[in-house]
């Protein structure tokens, strides 16, 4: 299980994660250090056993991609550069072209938009 919860007057995303739904911030920004933010996974099994956790604040830019991904997707897809697509085309092309087919697949992806004036 992994959580996230945006604040956008802070620009900023709080996030935890226990098991193995991984979670990543691709940046917008091609110069931006460091490229990603992968979530800290504590390991555990929720509803049995839950670790102590410790959430992370991550500051968020516009158009900046926040992914999470179940362990039946392959992390190979990271070294694409899918900054620029869609969110529903680069799930639908993750789901595609990276799920194990050995265990169950979901990938969730949101682009961090600009705030109104």
């Amino acid at each position: 299980m992994s959580l996230a919860s945006i604040i956008g007057v802070a620009d900023s995303m709080t996030w935890l994660g226990v098991g193995n739904v991984e979670g990543v911030v691709l940046r917008a920004d091609k110069h931006a250090i460091p490229a990603r933010e992968n979530i800290q996974l504590f390991p555990g099994v929720v509803g049995y056993q839950l670790p102590s956790v410790r959430s992370v604040v991550t500051l968020l830019s516009p158009d900046d991609l926040v992914i999470f991904f179940t362990d039946g997707i392959r992390a190979e897809f990271l070294s694409e550069r899918v900054v620029g697509q869609s969110p529903q085309l680069i799930a639908r092309g993750i789901c595609r072209k990276h799920c194990k087919g050995t265990d169950d697949a979901l990938v969730l992806v949101a682009r961090v938009r600009e705030r109104p004036p």
